[in-house]
């Protein structure tokens, strides 16, 4: 049920409206909070320099999206799976996995040897799924790639 879906990433400040989607998303669904609108401004300061990938349907409806900070040292060669979040309706379907998957891709692209997340309860079973371990106290993580990388010569 996956193929009227498409994955791309956000691009600010061009799609400001779709931003405002997955801050309410985020904020009903992660945090469990109403979303008001001056919590936008808060939201867009949050992301700034994330990854932030979002799936919508055939529609352009939000139906779900990640976010995920990349590697931000030389030394640091590991992103961090930040918030996940899928809309009731589209749950079980692959959804939250091509968005981990697509969030996993562009991390690499940056330099990210490893992706890590701090999963709820109920998400440790999901990121088991999809090759993350236990990676230090509540942790998971999953290598993106064993080969250390190469300077640019």
């Amino acid at each position: 049920m996956t193929s009227e879906i498409k994955i791309s990433q956000l691009v600010l400040p061009e799609q400001k409206d779709l931003a405002r989607d997955v801050a309410e998303l985020v904020y009903t669904e992660v945090s469990r909070m109403e979303f008001k609108p001056n919590m936008f401004g808060k939201f867009l300061k949050y992301i700034r320099g994330d990854i932030v990938i979002v799936a919508q349907d055939s529609n352009d409806l939000l139906v779900a999206a990640g976010i995920a900070t990349p590697p931000e040292t030389p030394r640091s060669k590991d992103a961090y799976i930040a918030d996940l979040a899928t809309v009731q309706s589209h749950r079980d379907r692959g959804v939250g996995r091509m968005v981990v998957g697509e969030l996993e891709r562009v991390a690499e692209s940056m330099g990210a040897e490893m992706t890590t997340v701090l999963p709820l309860p109920a998400s440790i079973g999901f990121y088991s799924r999809l090759g993350y371990e236990k990676y230090g106290e509540g942790m998971m993580a999953k290598r993106l790639s064993w080969l250390p990388r190469q300077p640019n010569l």
